[in-house]
């Protein structure tokens, strides 16, 4: 899961995943959320369902 919202934010942010930085991950019922940054401090989460599919990524 880590993984996959690096390449999301990458992708989004126009970076590379290396410049990616996981901040916090939080399990909730049901769900995950993944927090993260970039170097420009553009933060983010990834949200996936509890099978670990990824469902989207929003800014904070």
């Amino acid at each position: 899961m880590i993984e996959t919202c690096k390449q999301e934010a990458a992708h989004r942010y126009n970076t590379q995943a290396q410049r990616i930085s996981v901040v916090d991950f939080k399990q909730y019922q049901g769900s995950y959320e993944i927090l993260g940054s970039t170097t420009r401090r553009e933060g983010f989460t990834c949200s996936f369902d509890e099978s670990g599919q990824f469902l989207h990524l929003s800014s904070t």
